[in-house]
């Protein structure tokens, strides 16, 4: 099944997962041949992913707007991945020998977006109890309100309205992935490239099993149209997403 859908996207957003990475200068940096980064809370992912932008960073001085990905940038990837420009057509995305699974069926794509479980991202759910380890979630609770946290509603797992382009009440379920939702949980997991769930605890807690991904932006803001890809049998209801970025 095929659905049109218009996404506006700022350039394009690039997610990695931190993979060989040290802390340098407060800040992330990349290095080959190391480990997935885990056994960090969730607003030390925030702080780290944000230094990327500062001149000491591995990234040095730039403009790139480094951060802890959002749900709109996961769905950006994961829309992008479901077009005919990629080769997302289950929950993990496209296996080459050596490299990994990815969106695009060659190196250019995200790697294993699909295959990292429970990975944080930048957002804290509207009412939900933030009174259990609240120092987990320091930086994203400062910078609630800005571009760099969301603020999801009670329903955004089901309402398409409140959660436009992140992949969320729009994939419901698509490709049998997770679609746990807990609106008393403050903290969101993204497992498969359209699942989410709650489990473990959401708080923001470190563990040897949450991973985060930084992002980066370039370009202007644009607007493309894309043919989605449909699992068999699911249904669109996101035609003219105008907010995905």
């Amino acid at each position: 099944m095929k659905a049109k859908s218009k996404l506006k996207i700022l350039g394009i957003c690039l997610l990695g997962i931190c993979i060989g990475t040290t802390i340098s200068n407060g800040a992330v940096e990349i290095k080959p041949g190391g480990t997935v980064h885990t056994n960090v809370t969730i607003s030390q992912a925030y702080e780290y992913c944000y230094n990327m932008r500062s001149g000491t960073s591995s990234l040095g001085a730039n403009s790139l707007d480094p951060h802890l990905s959002l749900n709109a940038d996961w769905g950006a990837v994961a829309y992008l991945g479901l077009s005919p420009y990629g080769t997302v057509r289950d929950k993990t995305g496209k296996l080459i020998d050596g490299i990994g699974y990815t969106t695009t069926g060659n190196i250019t794509g995200v790697i294993d977006l699909g295959k990292t479980a429970r990975t944080y991202v930048s957002s804290l759910k509207s009412g939900a109890t933030q009174n259990s380890s609240p120092n987990n979630r320091t930086k994203l609770t400062e910078n609630l309100g800005t571009k760099y946290v969301e603020d999801l509603q009670s329903d955004a797992d089901k309402n398409v309205e409140n959660s436009r382009g992140m992949a969320l009440a729009e994939t419901r379920n698509w490709f049998n992935s997770h679609s746990s939702y807990d609106s008393s949980v403050p903290c969101i997991k993204r497992t498969g490239i359209v699942g989410f769930h709650y489990s473990d605890n959401s708080y923001g807690a470190s563990s040897g099993t949450n991973y985060y991904r930084w992002c980066y932006e370039f370009g202007d803001v644009s607007t493309c149209y894309l043919e989605l890809i449909l699992p068999l049998g699911s249904s669109c209801d996101f035609v003219n997403i105008s907010n995905l970025i």
